[in-house]
Formats: structure tokens, C-alpha cells, sequence
């Protein structure tokens, strides 16, 4: 059974969005990475689709410098291990990463959400137990996510997030996903 969530901002808070969308901008004197950062919006919303259950959320997080408690908590369970059920913190910062990639992407379409959270635990790689991957242990603390989308290709939602200089960026294209993280600043491709 697939299970649509979404957060649906009140009216208030959708005008005062809306507001201050309108008075967006960047100044010439912002350094790159604010500026990309900023680029996520004054109102930031999350659009994304997860690839193993058909479930998808759309929903503003954030208004005017102030993340909304409740969407966050559907954003944390909407990023939930897909094996286990289990429910962990997504860190703002790889929220906000994935809001400024889409917006430089200029797209509508969600993102596809491959892996968000992931507990932390041995994985089976060709038969044989073996310690998680260097990323992996990002996802294990919340603070990465694994996304494509239909329209754009791996390079360029990587080139995209790469601009956004603020956290790490994998390009995996045979597997057709990237991976970001709010974790030190480099790029890998996979």
C-alpha cells in the first residue's frame, strides 16, 4: 500500500513565503557559498519520491530563517531506513543541499530518493560481511542522502551540488544516483 505524505503550510505561513520569495536576491557582496546556500530560497521546500515504495513528500521546511518542527519530523520519517523502519534525524544542512541543488536545477520534478538514513550496520557485499563504506557512515548519522532525477543526468545534479560547496558529493553514474552530504567539502566519482 503506498502511503502519500505531505506537509501543507497554513495560509499565513504560505503569504509570508510567498513574500519573501519575492524579495529574493543576492547581493553582490555575499561570498559563493552563502549565496548558493541563500539560493535554496527564503521559503525552502523539500519535492522527492522514495524509489522503493512510491511514497512522496512535498513540503515547505522553511521560512525565513526558521526550519518548521513539524515538516522535519515528516522529513526524518520520509528519510527512514528502508530494511529496518527505523526513524533517525536528518540534519538540516543535507535538507538545505538538497533544496539549493533543485533550485539550481530548475526543475519541478521531485527528487528520487534512493537512501536516506541507513542504520548502522555490517553489510553483505558479494557473499562476505565487510564494514560499511566511508559514506555509508554518513547515512548511518543522518547527514546524507542518495538522489537522482529522471530529467537530469548524474553530472548534472553532481555539478550542481558540487556548486553548492558545502559538503561532500558522489557521482555514481551506472547506478544513476548522486550522493551528498553535509560532511567535509570534496567529490568522488563511484
Amino acid at each position: 500500500m503506498k502511503r502519500s505524505i505531505r506537509q501543507i503550510p497554513s495560509r499565513r505561513l504560505f503569504l509570508k513565503g510567498v513574500g519573501a520569495c519575492a524579495l529574493a536576491g543576492l547581493s553582490s557582496n555575499e561570498t559563493f557559498a552563502q549565496g548558493i546556500l541563500r539560493a535554496a530560497g527564503k521559503m525552502r521546500r523539500l519535492n522527492v519520491l522514495r524509489s522503493d515504495n512510491g511514497q512522496r513528500l512535498h513540503t515547505v521546511y522553511w521560512i525565513e530563517g526558521e526550519y518548521i518542527a513539524p515538516a522535519i519530523e515528516e522529513i526524518n520519517y520520509f528519510c527512514r531506513d528502508a530494511e529496518t523502519n527505523t526513524v533517525h534525524a536528518i540534519d538540516p544542512r543535507v535538507i538545505d543541499i538538497a533544496a539549493a541543488v533543485h533550485n539550481l536545477l530548475d526543475t519541478n520534478e521531485p527528487f528520487t530518493l534512493k537512501r536516506g538514513f541507513v542504520l548502522d550496520r555490517f553489510r553483505v557485499r558479494d557473499g562476505h560481511f565487510s564494514e560499511a563504506q566511508p559514506s555509508d557512515l554518513h547515512h548511518a548519522r543522518g547527514k546524507a542522502l542518495d538522489i537522482s532525477l529522471r530529467s537530469r543526468s548524474v553530472k548534472q545534479i553532481s555539478l550542481a551540488a558540487i556548486r553548492c560547496n558545502a559538503g561532500g558529493v558522489g557521482s555514481y553514474p551506472t547506478r544513476q544516483y548522486v550522493h551528498i552530504d553535509c560532511g567535509h567539502i570534496r567529490n568522488w566519482s563511484g
